[in-house]
């Protein structure tokens, strides 16, 4: 591991691999544990509050640039803000069903597929753990159909394993219903 392009990085880029790498955890502990107590709203605050850090800061990072400065990427951070939003007007309205179901999305595409991309060759954290190689992941910009497709492709996994998280919770809930 080489920590040195992680420190001559910009500011943007070090408040967003940070808020991320605090992000990651969170939600993953915010999956195990009981839903609705106090714990769970205060971590989720915290998950919460730091996604929305990693939203913003993106768009101080332009290291694939698509449409100007911009690539499919930042539209994941403008619909991680919007989803946010709408996660907690959901949960506040007693809709638990649609907040679950958003901010499992919001992990896997924001967390997950947005977490492996930044291991594509040449970027910041391919960088930091694959310093001899430069990444094994390819670029949006190398995989058929380019950066658009890229997005598309990207859209649809966040939903299919959206509703994979959906069917399984369902059936979990079933399952204790009968009990």
């Amino acid at each position: 591991m080489d920590f040195a392009p992680f420190f001559q990085a910009n500011l943007a880029v070090q408040i967003h691999v940070i808020a991320a790498l605090f992000a990651a955890p969170t939600g993953i502990a915010i999956f195990m544990m009981r839903k609705g107590t106090r714990r769970h709203k205060m971590i989720g605050r915290a998950w919460f509050t730091a996604m929305a850090i990693i939203a913003i800061s993106s768009f101080g990072i332009q290291q694939i640039k698509v449409w100007g400065g911009f690539s499919p990427l930042h539209l994941l951070s403008i619909l991680t803000l919007v989803t946010l939003c709408t996660s907690i007007v959901a949960a506040r309205h007693g809709n638990i069903g649609a907040h679950r179901s958003s901010l499992i999305s919001l992990f896997v595409g924001g967390i997950g597929v947005a977490g492996a991309i930044a291991f594509s060759r040449g970027l910041l954290m391919s960088r930091i753990v694959f310093p001899e190689t430069g990444g094994f992941l390819p670029t949006p910009q190398d995989l058929p159909g380019g950066p658009v497709a890229f997005a598309f492709g990207l859209a649809l996994l966040v939903v299919l394993v959206t509703f994979a998280f959906e069917f399984r919770s369902r059936k979990r809930r079933s399952v204790s219903a009968r009990q």
